[in-house]
């Protein structure tokens, strides 16, 4: 590209701007908006982390200010005017804001005064007021909110000196409860269950997938494309319309699960020529989301566990299906057929060749699924709401509870962090094990 320029003397003078250049004028507006809408907001959290942020900073000004009239102007108030505002006036020589002038309902004594000092000025009466202001600057504590979310401070003496008939290992798990005052509250717990959830639910998707992904790949098999449309409808309606629809289906009273068992130990009770009113096969009225009791003796996989374990399996397993239908019909025919001249079995073909060739397609796909569903917010959220006691909650659903009922907004960006580092390391690992960057042949 060249652009002409005026010299000193008049004449014109050619600049040559390199073609390389050119990426950077579609680049860089993009570059901008994704500053400003992406990095920014994340550079922000970082920096609340750190602090004591709360919603009173959320104001453009750091501090709140309230009026209040002074002693001086108070006695020359009619009586009935001083019983309906004397909550705002100072007493005498009084120089700092008693308790109920700090809390909160600033605006309705802003609205007081100004009322106050309008029919002041209709008596004619100077209406001395003093302005007191009540800072709330934002502090910098340091690794502070990581500590209170991860370890309780209060259990390092036990587990130090651990109490009669106690040993130091079952103290040690104490110490990760965190130290935060919310009800239910155990870090050690979450971090568990969340992995378990995350790793139990990537399991069954994957197999699920890759099985009825080969059944449809058979030859022979009629209608696939009708089979394929119609399983990739979970995957395609939105994720929380499945999960309100679920959560209703699991309800105890009215759900469609405990009504459909109602009729299943009916039928059965004629079929053994039983008493349907006296005789179950299945138990009824399954409190599927508050019963407290895990099955399976498996403490911290409580029953609502396995129902939101269902309703996200229903979600999850057609992603997976279809990645692993696009593998499978890459991979040439002609090595099955060599594979039987050899005489290997159904199984080693699946491992020899049907295994490897699928691993570059699937393990990208693993990798995500692992971070879909440790973040899955809309299942747990929807289903089993943290219940009970919140022994169902994951990380992201503790975090947007941090912020939307606890309004500790420093405390949740450094749990948001948090999460993410652990996703960080654990897709280093899985990408490690799974060689997910590498090709088959490698």
């Amino acid at each position: 590209m060249n652009k002409k320029k005026k010299s000193e003397n008049g004449k014109k003078k050619k600049i040559n701007i390199s073609k390389s250049i050119y990426p950077v004028y579609y680049i860089l507006p993009s570059a901008l908006i994704m500053l400003l809408i992406t990095v920014y907001p994340l550079l922000f959290q970082v920096f609340m982390s750190f602090t004591n942020y709360a919603p009173h900073h959320l104001r453009l000004k750091q501090t709140q200010v309230v009026r209040l009239v002074t002693w001086d102007a108070f006695y020359r108030v009619p009586k009935d005017f001083k019983e309906e505002y004397k909550q705002f006036f100072l007493e005498k020589n009084q120089r700092k804001p008693n308790h109920h002038e700090v809390k909160d309902g600033f605006r309705e004594t802003e609205q007081y005064l100004a009322d106050y000092e309008k029919k002041m000025k209709k008596m004619k009466i100077k209406s001395p007021v003093r302005k007191i202001v009540l800072k709330n600057p934002i502090v910098f504590e340091g690794f502070k909110n990581f500590g209170n979310i991860a370890y309780n401070k209060n259990a390092i003496p036990n587990f130090l000196n651990p109490p009669e008939g106690k040993n130091r290992f079952a103290e040690l798990f104490s110490i990760f409860k965190g130290d935060l005052a919310i009800p239910n509250y155990n870090f050690g717990r979450l971090f568990i269950f969340n992995f378990l959830w995350t790793i139990i639910n990537v399991f069954f998707h994957v197999v699920l997938g890759v099985m009825i992904a080969m059944v449809l790949n058979q030859h022979g098999v009629v209608l696939k494309g009708v089979y394929r449309s119609l399983y990739i409808l979970p995957y395609a309606i939105p994720a929380f319309v499945t999960a309100i629809c679920w959560r209703n289906m699991f309800d105890d009273q009215f759900g469609a699960i405990n009504q459909f068992i109602v009729i299943l130990n009916d039928g059965l009770a004629k079929l053994f020529w039983q008493n349907p009113d006296t005789w179950t096969l299945i138990p009824e009225g399954t409190r599927w989301l508050q019963e407290l009791k895990a099955p399976f003796g498996i403490e911290i996989l409580p029953l609502s566990f396995y129902a939101a374990l269902i309703t996200n399996i229903w979600l999850g397993w057609p992603f997976m299906m279809v990645i692993a239908t696009g593998a499978l019909q890459s991979i040439p025919q002609e090595m099955y057929e060599a594979a039987d001249v050899d005489g290997a079995s159904p199984q080693q073909k699946f491992w020899q060749i049907t295994v490897p060739l699928l691993r570059p397609a699937m393990a990208p796909a693993i990798m995500l699924g692992f971070i879909w569903t440790f973040n899955q917010f809309n299942v747990i959220y929807l289903v089993s709401e943290g219940k009970p006691l919140n022994r169902t909650e994951i990380m992201v659903t503790q975090a947007y509870r941090l912020i939307q009922e606890h309004r500790v907004f420093g405390v949740a960006s450094s749990f948001c962090i948090m999460v993410f580092a652990l996703l960080f390391i654990v897709n280093l690992l899985l990408k490690k094990v799974t060689r997910a960057t590498e090709s088959a042949y490698e």
